[in-house]
């Protein structure tokens, strides 16, 4: 499996980029033997991609694994028994994950707890509440340790003796948000920090709605607990509905703009 760890490792390519490369290629194997006249000619690569793809050639499976383990970091890929079967299950499975920490084991109850990084303290006390009943019962929380609903929904869980887990839209050896160091590592201890990037891979913008695929993947349902009409907490949402999964929502008041997101979702429910 070590050629997927190759692959997967590889910076400043997303899923559908190595979707294509194993399109054209067939195995992350030939992907690493290919030639640089091939690599020239590969259609749906940027420049700055095919360059990359040049460079990674010359690493080793070895030396990016010995790196790994420097950090604390595992990896496994789809192609391993423990990936999770819940995220196999996706359209878009990641083809590896790093990750700090622990997999949610098979069976394991997951339930994902998202919401506003600026949340109300009504929203604030919904979270803690909700962590509180759902680790009574022997469920774990999946969220992307942000500010607000995600971080406080989690740190509840693991103060109640709950299991919880982070999908992070950076490399596991980046704590984002940085103040949340002390949740990281309380997670990695007693959960797991789980990212498709490899180490390195900094938070920009366009990596969290991709994570978002990831929470609601892992989860048998997805509990909004605040949102405003557009966030990221919809996108999972929305994400959760396409996967089949349930998504429940908390009401809030109707002129408070953290609660349009919940209300809407709400009013969209069947036989509403």
């Amino acid at each position: 499996m070590d050629e997927w760890l190759w692959m997967c490792s590889m910076p400043g390519f997303y899923r559908n980029d190595f979707a294509r490369l194993l399109q054209f290629f067939e195995s992350p194997e030939a992907i690493r033997k290919s030639e640089k006249k091939q690599i020239s000619l590969l259609p749906f690569l940027k420049d700055r991609q095919k360059k990359m793809l040049e460079e990674w050639r010359s690493h080793s499976a070895e030396e990016i694994r010995h790196k790994l383990t420097e950090k604390g970091i595992k990896f496994i890929s789809c192609m391993e028994k423990g990936y999770p079967e819940r995220l196999r299950a996706l359209e878009d499975y990641p083809y590896g994950l790093f990750y700090l920490g622990e997999l949610p084991s098979p069976g394991e109850r997951c339930v994902a707890v998202v919401g506003a990084r600026m949340c109300t303290n009504y929203g604030r006390s919904i979270a803690v509440e909700v962590a509180e009943v759902l680790s009574e019962h022997g469920i774990s929380i999946v969220s992307g340790m942000a500010y607000g609903i995600d971080g406080i929904a989690q740190a509840t869980c693991l103060k109640a003796g709950g299991r919880s887990y982070a999908v992070t839209g950076c490399g596991a050896d980046i704590c984002y948000p940085a103040d949340h160091r002390s949740l990281c590592r309380e997670l990695a201890q007693k959960g797991g920090v789980i990212t498709e990037y490899p180490p390195g891979t900094q938070p920009v913008p366009l990596h969290f709605p991709m994570r978002n695929r990831l929470i609601s993947g892992l989860s048998e349902c997805v509990i909004v607990v605040e949102a405003k009409k557009k966030s990221g907490s919809l996108i999972t949402a929305d994400l959760a509905l396409d996967q089949g999964k349930d998504v429940l929502a908390v009401p809030g008041r109707m002129e408070d703009p953290l609660s349009e997101g919940c209300n809407q979702l709400i009013s969209q429910a069947p036989g509403f």
